[in-house]
């Protein structure tokens, strides 16, 4: 269960040995974020498991954060390669135009 402390985005419900569980809690307070005791109760393991998921959905935004940041910058290159081989086209066709005569 050590490398729970590392990786921030595991997440895990136990529902065997909650004492020993406990005691990791106990000797590793950051990972208490990251583990949910649960009972054998079915019920208890869907709300613990909807509880994790729930602190999880401020990494889901953001990732839409991330992914609108990286659209302004590509929608900005594109837009700049246009017309940049716009004016290229004009220039290469002057110059095609101007050798005929």
């Amino acid at each position: 269960m050590d490398y729970f402390i590392n990786d921030y985005n595991l997440k895990v419900v136990v529902g065997a040995y909650p004492d020993t569980v406990q005691e990791f809690i106990t000797r590793n307070p950051e990972a208490n974020q990251q583990i949910r005791i649960s009972s054998a109760d079915e019920e208890d393991i869907k709300n613990n498991i909807q509880e994790l998921a729930g602190e999880n959905t401020t990494t889901n935004s953001n990732e839409n954060v991330e992914e609108e940041n990286f659209l302004i910058p590509f929608g900005a290159g594109i837009l700049i390669g246009l017309i940049a081989g716009m004016g290229a086209g004009v220039f290469f066709m002057q110059r095609k135009t101007s050798k005929k005569d």
